[in-house]
C-alpha cells in the first residue's frame, strides 16, 4: 500500500485523473465482463445479443474509449508540468537543485508510464470483452 501512496506522490497532481481513468476503466472491464458471463453463447461460444441489446452494449463501452483516449493525454501533461519543475527549479538560484530537478523528472516519468499503462489495460479489456460478443443480423 505504501508503494501506491508513493507512486501517486511522485506522479504529482495529475496522477488523481489518472487513477480515477484506471478506476472507470477495472469497473467497466469487470460490469461488462459479468455481464457477458450470463449471456446467451452460440456454437462457437460467442455472445448472442438483440439488436438493441448489442446497441446498448456498444454504448455501454464508451468509457473504456474514452480512458483508452485520455490516460495517455493526461500521462503527456503529467510530463510536461513535470518538466516545467525541473525548468523552474533550475532557474531559482545559481547553483541547481538537484533534488528539486530529480523530483521534477520523475514527475514526468511516472506519470507517462502510469498513462500508457492505463490505456493499455483498456485497450486490452475493450478488445477481449468484443471479441466474444457476435453483432446480430
Amino acid at each position: 500500500m505504501m508503494r501506491a501512496w508513493t507512486f501517486m506522490q511522485k506522479g504529482g497532481p495529475v496522477m488523481w485523473p489518472l487513477l480515477a481513468c484506471l478506476f472507470f476503466t477495472l469497473w467497466a472491464i469487470i460490469e461488462r465482463g459479468i455481464f457477458l458471463l450470463g449471456g446467451r453463447r452460440n456454437p462457437d461460444s460467442h455472445i448472442i445479443l438483440s439488436p438493441g441489446e448489442y446497441r446498448a452494449f456498444k454504448r455501454s463501452l464508451g468509457i473504456l474509449e474514452l480512458c483508452t483516449t485520455l490516460s495517455p493525454l493526461l500521462g503527456i501533461l503529467g510530463t510536461v508540468t513535470g518538466i516545467i519543475r525541473s525548468f523552474n527549479a533550475l532557474g531559482i538560484t545559481e547553483v541547481p537543485d538537484l533534488q528539486q530537478i530529480g523530483k521534477g523528472i520523475a514527475e514526468a516519468l511516472t506519470t507517462t508510464a502510469a498513462g500508457l499503462i492505463i490505456a493499455a489495460v483498456a485497450i486490452i479489456g475493450h478488445s477481449l470483452i468484443l471479441m466474444n460478443l457476435e453483432e446480430p443480423s
